[in-house]
C-alpha cells in the first residue's frame, strides 16, 4: 500500500487503551481520548491535500474482547481526477471481538470530476 494505518483497541480494567497504533502518511491518529462508557476515541487526520490516482490506501482497525472504541474521520478526504482512468484504492478492514463495541466514522468523502476509487 501507498499508506496503511493498524489500530487495536483493548480492555483494560474499566476503559480502552490502544494497544497498537502503527501507521504511515496519510494517516495520522491522534492519542486515545477518553469516551463515554470507558470507550477510547481516536481522531484520524488525514495529513496531505487528498487521494490521486495509484494511492493504495489500507485501514485496519480491531476492538478486542469488551474494548469499545470509536475512530473517527477529522474532515472530508478529497479524491482527485484520474485521467487516464487509473484510479486509487482503499480498503478497510474491521474486526470486532466477542462483546465489543467499534464505531468507524470516516469523514465525507469529496470526489472531483473524472475521480476513481475503488
Amino acid at each position: 500500500p501507498t499508506g496503511w494505518m493498524r489500530l487495536r483497541g483493548q480492555r483494560r480494567g474499566a476503559r480502552t487503551v490502544l494497544t497498537r497504533s502503527a501507521r504511515t502518511a496519510p494517516y495520522h491518529p491522534s492519542p486515545p481520548l477518553p469516551g463515554g462508557d470507558g470507550a477510547a476515541e481516536v481522531v484520524v487526520q488525514e495529513v496531505g491535500p487528498g487521494v490521486f490516482p495509484g494511492d493504495r490506501l489500507l485501514a485496519e482497525v480491531e476492538a478486542g474482547p469488551g474494548a469499545a472504541l470509536v475512530v473517527r474521520g477529522q474532515g472530508a478526504t478529497r479524491i482527485y481526477p484520474s485521467p487516464n482512468g487509473r484510479g486509487a484504492r482503499s480498503l478497510v478492514r474491521l474486526r470486532v471481538d466477542d462483546g465489543a463495541d467499534l464505531r468507524w466514522l470516516p469523514g465525507e468523502v469529496i470526489p472531483f470530476r473524472g475521480a476513481v476509487l475503488r
